[in-house]
Formats: structure tokens, C-alpha cells, sequence
């Protein structure tokens, strides 16, 4: 059985047999004197001894063996006695066990217990090279938070550090430049995690292992640890460049929804070859490419393409930082280039992806890419059909208006609404690009805007029959397109009494979900002024997920947080003042935070309870002007 790179220590001198110093002893032959006096007796050796006439031929043959014996023990016994006498110095010898990653671990460990973690488990310590990792599978009790640390010894530079879950899927990491790390992954979890520490710089010693804490002393382990994982904490894996952290966040908060990071790279750049990362994109999610140059560049050319080599998307402002924001209709493979418009440096490159659905969360002020039509008309509406015919309840469409939008000139025309809502497909078709559509009132106020490559859907709901003027705007080039009406009789009222605000919460849950009819039961109006929020408790059971979603019918900024509830218990009614204290209070509740999503127009927010139910509340805030807003909540598979 081989043992851990380090497990084995050798001591000093050859192997063994080489090196020891030769015997020269030799082992005598009894003599005769030495069982009888010497007296009157001469010592005669073994051999010259004859045999007298009067023994048997029985008795030569005897002495006869063993004199070939005697003879045989005096050439083996040297060899005995020189192997016997060999220093022990000079022999390698395997020492059983490894090394002790508690001991490693010790001052870190102290620490964490200081300010309330429990209960050591070392995951293992060993000799590990740039690139290798050390992990294992760790179970975790469901209403405890895990502190996983590690440690890096000897010439390691730069020591990262994850928690996975059993798809693979991100917990937390701690990816700052240092040789030591910690993460803290607080309820809701799985019950089984994988942790895994991993060298990125360097050679030597590392140490992993994991603690346990209540969810009330996560602030304080986390502060004595300086581990990352919690809700606000980033994995400080580009620590190395100043500021970058917080232009990402002022980045992901001026363009809103919320994001999923795919890559965090650095790239060398120089100014006559392109560097590309391929990624990528499913359908009805969006793509951000955030590029960070280096103090040696200026500024940065990229380019997002697809898989015919065609760019779909650029960097068009003129900031230092170069960034692409592109939308996807259906699965495609995209390659990201970056190349410096002069000199010779890096680039710091995250990209990130928002949930599906989520494009109409993004601010106005965003530019947004949306991948153009691939195929002629045709095709397009046919694939557009066989989408909405494998809907729960398909309606069927009926075809408005055919024709050719105009690069800079909006093509306008009126639409026919019955009473009730009603989805309107805008179905572009190659050589058109990415396009715009707007629905306006005949008092030009606006009933709902969308963006597409190949299909741009707005929903509209009315209590009378209307007819508002719809708009094509072509963004990249003129194409031709079409406009499919599918209609809904009987919606909630609600949708009716707020059209704007149904029409951004139908095309959300739309673009998440897929085609479904506009007719929602569960949806509720409410007004909130700017610098108010709105609160709902929930309760999850084990295994179910719920998905909380709000639109506005006005300008908002709007933000949905989801957090979870230690120790909470209904209200008691206000206590007479100097009334005594029965002892029936408990503790305040400990809130931990489990998701946060922000958007203009609407925002959206999905929680599941995996291996444990959630008991918490959703605070739906507002940082802009007054406005009117539906909230839907509905099961999420």
C-alpha cells in the first residue's frame, strides 16, 4: 500500500547490507579441552580427530554428518552475526500515520471556538503541488452552519478553498490570494457537501478541516476567521486588483436582476492578437462580460460571437472598463474576444448570467444585445409555433400584420384588443437583427416594451376592446417580421385594473416558464412609496420551492429579499408599563439571508427548502418614486 506524498521519512545511511562495516570474528571449534582438563591432554582440532577400530560403522556414519554440520555452521554463523551487528542508523524505515491537521490547524481553530464554532473534524493534511487539491464529502446537520478552513505551510503561495454541493454546484469559496483560507455555509443547505481545498501557487504542506455553529454566531465566527460564504461577502478571488470588487457590485446594481458568475479569469492581452474564452448561454437568460484592464491599458475592444463567427454583440461605450450585455432566444455557444487597443497587459474578465427569464428585470438605461434571427420567416414562426403547441394550454394565434422593419425608421401599426388580455408575438426572420417592440395607448401612454433576436412577446390587458399602436424598431438591420395575437377571455382582475404592471409580470413569468395563458388567480395589488417596503412571512416545507414575483406600473426600484428566521414567535400583545417580567420572553429573532434580487420594473426571487424547511419572510423595498405593484407567488419546480 503506498503511502501520501510526505508520509515517509528516511533516516540516514545506505540500504540495507551497503555501508556496514565488514566482520572479521570468526566462530571456533570446541576443543577437546574444553570439556576436560588440560592436563596430560594436548588440544587437538576437529579434523585431525580419527575414529578407533572398536566403533561401529553406524557411529562413523554419525560422526561423519556431524562433522558436515560443524562445518557448515562455521561458514553460516559469520553471516548471522555480521547482519546482527549492523548499525540501525543506516536503514530507511516507514513511519505509519500522517501528519496532524489539527495541529496545523490549531491557531485558526482557536479562533473559530473563541467565538463560538465547535467541534473539529480534521479532513486530512498532506504534501500537495500547484493545481492538486485535498477534499472529501462532509454531512452537516440541517439547522447548523459549516466552517470549513485550511491552511497552507512550506512554499505555498496562494491556497483556495470551496464547498460544492452533490451537483456541483457552488456553496461558497474563499479564492483570495493567501496561503490560508475559511467558508462559512449557513442553513438552508444539503445535508451532504463536498469540500475541497485546492493549490493554485506554490508546493508544501496543507491542512483541511471543518467545524460546526449556530447560525446566531456566524457573524462573529465569520469576523474571527475572516471566513467568506455569507450573504454580501465576495470570494475575493481578484483581491489582487484594487477596487474591482466594488466595481462589479456598483456594475450588477446599476443594470439590476441578479446574477450567477460562469468565469473569473485573468487574460493576457496584447494588441495584435485577440484572446477568447468560449461560454455557454441557455435560452431566455442573459449573458454580462465585465472587463477590467490593468494599469498598463488604456481601454479594450470586445466582441461577443456566435457559433457562424457573427458578431452579435460589442463594448460601444467609452469607459475604460469594457462590458457586453447580450440575451438569448434559444442555446447557443458564444466566444468572448478581448483585445487591447495598445500595449501589452491583462484584463480581469467575470462573466455572469441572470436567471432565466429575468431580461426584463434589467434597467431601461442597460444596453441590451439581443442575438438576431438565424433562419427566414418562415422558419422562425414555425419554430415560434411548435413552442407555444407544446404549452400546458395552447391558444390558438392569430396572425395581425406581416412586414419589413427599417433600420432608424419605427413601423407602426394598429392592433385590434378584445376585452381581457391578450399576447402579442413580434416573430423576426433573417436578414433582420436584434429589434425593439412598444405597445402605446391612444393617449401615447405606454402599455409594455420588449426586446428580441427571434421572438419579442409583449402582453396587454384591457377591460374594453381597444386598439393601441404597436412599433418595430429595427436595432442592426431591416428584415421582415410578423405579429401573432393569442388571446385570454377571463384574467384576474387585478391584470385588468393595472395593465402596465400585468403586462411586465405576465412576460416575466412567460420568459421563466414558458408559454402559458395570462390568466393568474393569485395576484395581489398593493401601493409602496419610495423608502417603504412590504413584508410577508413564508414557510417552506422540506423539498418544495416557491417563487415570489412583483411588477410595477410605474418608474421603481424595486428589491426583494428573502431571509430566514432563528427563534422567532408571533408577536404578544404590548405589556402595561412596570408590568412584571414572567419569564415567558424569548431571545429576538436571528434573521440569516438567503437570496436578494433588485430590478427597475420587476424583480423576482426563488427559494427552496432542500433537505429542511425554511420558516422566514420576504421584504419587498422600494428606493424610487411611489408606484402601484402586483405580487404573484406561485410553486417553482
Amino acid at each position: 500500500m503506498s503511502s501520501p506524498r510526505g508520509s515517509l521519512s528516511t533516516r540516514s545511511g545506505g540500504r540495507v547490507g551497503e555501508g556496514a562495516p565488514r566482520e572479521t570474528s570468526r566462530v571456533r571449534s570446541p576443543s577437546v579441552s574444553n570439556v576436560q582438563p588440560q592436563k596430560h591432554r594436548r588440544s587437538v582440532p576437529l579434523r585431525d580427530q580419527t575414529p578407533s577400530h572398536s566403533h561401529s560403522h553406524s557411529h562413523s556414519h554419525s560422526l561423519s554428518r556431524s562433522r558436515s554440520h560443524a562445518f557448515a555452521l562455521s561458514l553460516l554463523l559469520p553471516l548471522f552475526v555480521g547482519c546482527a551487528q549492523t548499525p540501525s542508523s543506516s536503514i530507511a524505515r516507514l513511519e505509519r500515520g500522517g501528519y496532524d491537521a489539527a495541529l496545523l490547524l490549531a491557531e485558526v481553530a482557536a479562533r473559530a471556538r473563541s467565538a463560538g464554532a465547535t467541534g473539529l473534524e480534521p479532513v486530512g493534511a498532506t504534501v500537495v503541488g500547484e493545481s492538486e487539491q485535498l477534499g472529501s464529502f462532509v454531512s452537516v446537520p440541517a439547522e447548523r452552519c459549516l466552517l470549513a478552513i485550511a491552511r497552507g505551510t512550506g512554499n505555498i503561495a496562494d491556497l483556495d478553498l470551496f464547498v460544492f454541493d452533490d451537483a456541483g454546484d457552488s456553496l461558497g469559496s474563499d479564492e483570495s490570494q493567501q496561503k490560508s483560507a475559511a467558508v462559512l455555509v449557513c442553513p438552508p443547505h444539503p445535508s451532504r457537501v463536498y469540500v475541497a481545498a485546492r493549490v493554485t501557487g506554490g508546493t508544501g504542506l496543507a491542512a483541511l478541516a471543518v467545524m460546526t455553529l449556530s447560525p446566531e454566531r456566524a457573524l462573529a465566527v465569520a469576523a474571527a476567521t475572516d471566513a467568506r460564504g455569507l450573504a454580501g461577502t465576495d470570494s475575493g478571488k481578484l483581491d489582487a486588483w484594487p477596487g474591482l470588487e466594488r466595481t462589479i457590485r456598483e456594475r450588477r446594481a446599476r443594470i439590476g436582476s441578479s446574477f450567477q458568475e460562469l468565469r473569473r479569469v485573468v487574460l493576457p492581452l496584447e494588441p495584435h492578437a485577440r484572446t477568447a474564452m468560449s461560454l455557454q448561454l441557455d435560452a431566455g437568460r442573459c449573458l454580462d462580460v465585465l472587463a477590467v484592464p490593468s494599469e498598463e491599458l488604456d481601454s479594450l475592444v470586445l466582441t461577443v460571437e456566435d457559433e457562424t463567427g457573427r458578431i452579435v454583440a460589442r463594448h460601444r461605450t467609452p469607459a475604460r472598463e469594457a462590458t457586453v450585455l447580450v440575451c438569448a432566444h434559444h442555446d447557443v455557444h458564444l466566444t468572448v474576444s478581448l483585445r487591447p487597443r495598445g500595449g501589452v497587459g491583462r484584463a480581469a474578465v467575470i462573466a455572469a448570467v441572470t436567471p432565466r427569464g429575468a431580461a426584463l428585470e434589467l434597467a431601461p438605461d442597460a444596453w441590451l444585445d439581443g442575438l438576431a434571427p438565424l433562419v427566414p420567416l418562415a422558419a422562425a414562426r414555425q419554430r415560434h409555433r411548435g413552442r407555444m403547441e407544446a404549452a400546458t394550454s395552447p391558444v390558438a394565434a392569430e396572425l395581425a400584420v406581416e412586414g419589413i422593419a427599417e433600420l432608424g425608421v419605427p413601423y407602426a401599426a394598429e392592433v385590434e384588443l378584445a376585452p381581457g388580455c391578450t399576447r402579442i408575438d413580434v416573430v423576426g426572420g433573417a436578414p433582420l437583427g436584434s429589434f425593439g417592440v412598444s405597445l402605446w395607448s391612444a393617449s401615447d401612454r405606454l402599455l409594455g416594451e420588449a426586446r428580441g433576436g427571434e421572438v419579442a412577446t409583449l402582453f396587454a390587458c384591457n377591460a374594453v376592446a381597444t386598439r393601441p399602436r404597436l412599433e418595430v424598431n429595427a436595432l442592426d438591420g431591416r428584415g421582415p417580421f410578423a405579429i401573432e395575437l393569442r388571446r385570454e377571455s377571463s384574467p384576474s382582475p387585478a391584470l385588468i385594473a393595472h395593465p402596465l404592471a400585468a403586462a411586465r409580470l405576465l412576460a416575466r413569468i412567460d420568459a421563466e416558464h414558458g408559454p402559458m395563458p395570462p390568466s393568474l388567480a393569485a395576484v395581489d395589488a398593493l401601493a409602496l412609496a419610495e423608502g417603504e417596503r412590504h413584508t410577508r412571512a413564508f414557510a417552506l416545507p422540506k423539498g418544495a420551492c416557491r417563487q415570489w414575483l412583483v411588477a410595477a406600473d410605474g418608474p421603481a426600484a424595486l428589491g426583494l429579499a428573502a431571509y430566514s428566521v432563528v427563534g422567532s414567535e408571533p408577536a404578544a400583545p404590548p405589556r402595561a408599563e412596570n408590568a412584571v417580567n414572567s419569564g415567558a420572553e424569548r431571545r429576538p429573532a436571528e434573521a440569516t439571508a438567503l437570496g436578494l434580487a433588485r430590478g427597475p420594473r420587476t424583480v423576482a426571487l426563488t427559494l427552496c427548502a432542500a433537505d429542511a424547511p425554511i420558516t422566514g419572510r420576504i421584504v419587498l423595498t422600494n428606493s424610487a418614486s411611489a408606484t402601484q405593484l402586483l405580487w404573484h407567488e406561485r410553486s417553482s419546480p
